[in-house]
């Protein structure tokens, strides 16, 4: 294990800043020169290369600017990057800053560990990377300073493996005519409590361009999230997800009144983009925006007695799946609920539909319903479904007699599964099945046990 100290100001070369032991007291009493310690994160990278267990310590007084004329890595898999103070260089600290500027298409963070950094660049393009699989990066207590007026691109997430970003700071695009963003590339990036600023936009924040390649399977998950001080769509309204899976998720995170939220941003086949618990809203409470359609919570249609959001208002789930020909095979599925059940007994589990204005009613071949309840004597679920069989004629669903708000002349329905084998108490999920193209429905998100 090797010790390694930066701090601007450094004229530290070769292994001058690296030692065997652990430097203690203040900044000024730990060092007697500056030859002592390296100038910046970049310098340190072009003089040694951290090692596994290596420990990099930059002071909070540190506020280096580097000029990138080329593309640059800065850091590496092994490095474990921690801001300290200035006054007890054993204590963490927030506020050291490196900061990039000049013509570079690439510059590329990598680490292991991240705290207390403070990242601003102007350069085209910033990348940050995580450490090969199966390791994982975690930034924490870092900001993230976006900016670049010459053209837009934005931070690039890069993973090939799992990177945490915990009580970070974005600032997207804060001046400059040229919209920024965050671009979801590869790996899965988990963002816990961060909070998100910027420029007004009428671009999204998150967004992959149509041109960009060699990204795949990159999914991104916000939970307690901030995103109320900033004004921009969120997702991107485009089908770039045909050729990979990516997946944007925001759960229990803050929207802004005034937070522009696309009607339609395009999530991957089985991957949606989605919101849960994340606003005052309907929409904010659930909703999943696949390849195929959307799913989005409405309290302002609902089956009477149905179930409760945020323990007050009635809502069901409005379904709307997309455009497509005849004989297509596009199917949009969801899950509609988890739920406790006994099955130890010929149980019956019913889901009721219903569409607007005496809407042409849905039949066996437009929707169907998934059933997965536990099995008596394993661990494997039992499975059944209403789907017909391949070249079967379809019927139209069972007309139904519950109660409806927020409809006129409604078409009523449901689908139902009885239980043909012997399961017991357990978890029981219910999923919706939609082949029908540009239909609207609305199900309820209470599912009938008998």
């Amino acid at each position: 294990m090797a010790y390694i100290y930066v701090k601007s100001g450094g004229t530290a070369t070769g292994t001058a800043g690296k030692y065997d032991t652990q430097k203690t007291g203040s900044w000024s009493t730990a060092f007697t020169a500056t030859s002592q310690y390296y100038s910046s994160l970049r310098v340190m990278g072009q003089n040694i290369t951290p090692t596994l267990n290596d420990l990099i310590f930059v002071s909070d007084l540190h506020n280096a600017t580097t000029s990138i004329s080329g593309s640059t890595t800065i850091g590496n898999n092994e490095a474990k990057i921690y801001c300290v103070d200035d006054d007890n260089i054993e204590i963490l600290s927030t506020g050291g800053k490196e900061y990039f500027s000049g013509s570079a298409y690439v510059t590329s963070i990598q680490c292991s560990y991240m705290y207390g950094i403070t990242i601003e660049r102007s350069v085209p393009h910033l990348s940050i990377s995580s450490a090969y699989y199966p390791h994982t990066t975690t930034f924490e207590n870092c900001d993230f300073l976006i900016r670049d007026d010459n053209l837009s691109d934005g931070v690039y997430l890069n993973g090939s493996s799992i990177v945490y970003y915990k009580n970070c700071y974005f600032q997207i695009g804060p001046t400059g005519t040229y919209a920024e963003y965050i671009i979801p590339n590869s790996g899965v990036n988990i963002f816990l409590n961060c909070e998100f600023t910027g420029a007004t936009r009428t671009q999204p924040i998150f967004y992959r361009p149509i041109n960009l390649t060699g990204g795949s399977r990159c999914f991104v998950r916000l939970i307690c999230c901030d995103f109320s001080s900033l004004d921009r769509p969120l997702f991107s309204n485009d089908t770039n997800n045909e050729s990979m899976i990516t997946s944007i998720t925001l759960d229990r995170c803050k929207i802004g009144a005034t937070n522009g939220r696309l009607t339609n941003p395009l999530g991957h086949y089985d991957y949606p983009n989605a919101f849960y618990n994340s606003g005052s809203s309907a929409k904010d409470y659930f909703s999943q925006y696949f390849k195929y359609g959307n799913i989005e919570a409405s309290t302002s249609v609902y089956r009477d007695n149905g179930n409760i959001l945020y323990g007050t208002s009635v809502y069901s789930l409005k379904v709307t799946s997309s455009a497509r020909s005849a004989g297509d095979y596009k199917l949009l599925r969801f899950k509609l609920m988890d739920f406790i059940a006994d099955t130890t007994s010929s149980t019956t589990f019913t889901v009721e539909i219903a569409q607007d204005n005496a809407a042409t009613a849905l039949t066996t071949a437009d929707v169907f319903m998934e059933l997965f309840y536990p099995d008596n004597s394993s661990a494997k679920d039992f499975y059944q479904s209403t789907e017909i069989p391949v070249l079967a004629s379809s019927s139209n669903l069972s007309t139904s007699s519950v109660n409806w708000t927020g409809l006129t002349n409604p078409t009523k329905q449901y689908l139902s599964i009885t239980t043909t084998n012997t399961g017991k108490e357990g978890l029981c999920s219910v999923w919706i099945n939609v082949l029908k193209g540009s239909v609207t429905f609305y199900v309820c998100a209470k599912v009938d046990v008998t």
